[in-house]
């Protein structure tokens, strides 16, 4: 299907957030097919600590004389609702994307879950963040089987190793409910689910939209979690008609 705003120039600053052992690739292929004037990116993969992920994209959204637009993947939600909710930042955020994060928090089952698998890769004798079996969570069945999506996945989880997956995991674990504070942002919000999600669900994101005033729900059909990857057209077309519209 063409992008019917293919040809609309985005003009005020959009800083995009990656997710949990991702870094700019996970973005490449929606930029592409979007027209940035400005377009930045906070680099999470250096980050150590949830601190140092909010000081990287306090810095990007400091480094602006204007309003930014922030754009976040997954775990990037996560910080991008911290910095939106922080009382200086009151008057520098223009509108919120969220693609694939589910405000609601980690339940206890999950974060759980998460503190096993932290202990395991402290034990891990192997350098591999990621392996083959671990990509049903993230794609459909058809999209594994697309060589280009598990592909950059797994590129991305070999390049960046298995200290940075301890460091996204840890640095955001336990993740608290921001969803009560942020249906009470006025700031644009753009939520964006995926129907196949296993991660973020979808009825979870639109249910939270449904109480909240500055919220539009958006679903991306027959895709999983890596939308960005996935799901890039539709995804892109989306973000450049909220953009434009709160420009």
């Amino acid at each position: 299907m063409p992008n019917p705003h293919s040809d609309i120039t985005i003009s005020s600053p959009v800083i995009f957030i990656p997710g949990t052992l991702c870094d700019e690739r996970i973005w490449l292929p929606t930029w592409d097919k979007m027209t940035m004037e400005q377009r930045d990116y906070s680099p999470l993969q250096w980050a150590n600590s949830l601190e140092d992920m909010l000081a990287l994209t306090q810095d990007r959204v400091d480094s602006y004389d204007e309003q930014v637009h922030l754009v976040s993947f997954s775990m990037g939600g996560y910080i991008a609702a911290l910095l939106a909710l922080h009382p200086k930042n009151q008057n520098k955020i223009k509108s919120l994307s969220f693609v694939c994060y589910d405000p609601n928090g980690l339940s206890k089952e999950e974060t759980l879950r998460r503190k096993n698998v932290l202990n395991s890769l402290k034990r891990a004798k192997n350098t591999n963040a990621l392996s083959q079996a671990s990509l049903s969570q993230y794609f459909t069945t058809q999209e594994v089987q697309e060589a280009q999506y598990p592909q950059t996945v797994l590129a991305m989880a070999s390049d960046l190793g298995i200290g940075v997956m301890r460091a996204h995991m840890a640095s955001t674990t336990p993740r608290e409910d921001l969803s009560s504070q942020l249906s009470q942002l006025s700031t644009p919000q753009l939520w964006i689910a995926a129907q196949y999600d296993k991660i973020a669900k979808a009825d979870a994101i639109k249910e939270h939209c449904l109480r909240s005033p500055s919220a539009t729900f958006e679903l991306l059909p027959n895709t999983a979690h890596m939308t960005p990857l996935t799901s890039a057209k539709d995804l892109a077309s989306l973000l450049t008609a909220q953009l434009t519209n709160c420009n």
